[in-house]
């Protein structure tokens, strides 16, 4: 088996095993929250790794991500990129501590408002994602129709 077939295999296996559904929502700033950090315009923070991590075939011109991710899940990234969204981008793993004293201390007001975005956020996906199905359903009506015709 070669890199390429392990990397698509590890791939398939890590995104069935991602929940389509996640009934808890852990904001930014609250213990156990795992994922991509916006720093907006503060100074790139404190990361582990020197060069930016790469998972799978590169994306050209994505964008770099900083991440906190846990340790198990940076030291075997090809495996747990699809949980974050960021196969093939440029990745960054933060410092526990610098996020912990630098990024998530937010007051509760700022904690709500990112609560508020990130559901707004997960509505907007929930539409996108039912647009997508209803143009597939349309997509297989036409061929049905194009089908029955023949």
């Amino acid at each position: 088996m070669n890199l390429k077939s392990k990397l698509l295999a590890a791939l398939v296996l890590s995104a069935a095993a991602v929940p389509a559904f996640a009934a808890v929502t852990v904001a930014v700033g609250e213990p156990g929250f795992y994922g991509s950090i916006d720093i907006g315009g503060r100074p790139p923070p404190q990361v582990y790794n020197i060069e930016p991590a790469y998972a799978g075939a590169r994306i050209p011109g994505a964008a770099t991500m900083y991440l906190r991710v846990p340790t198990d899940e940076q030291r075997h990234w090809e495996l747990n990129c699809g949980r974050y969204n960021a196969c093939g981008r440029p990745v960054y793993f933060v410092h526990e501590d610098w996020y912990r004293q630098q990024y998530a201390v937010r007051s509760p007001e700022q904690r709500m408002d990112d609560r508020r975005d990130q559901r707004r956020e997960e509505r907007r996906e929930e539409r996108r994602e039912d647009r997508r199905e209803m143009e597939q359903r349309r997509e297989d009506r036409r061929d049905d129709l194009i089908e029955q015709r023949r």
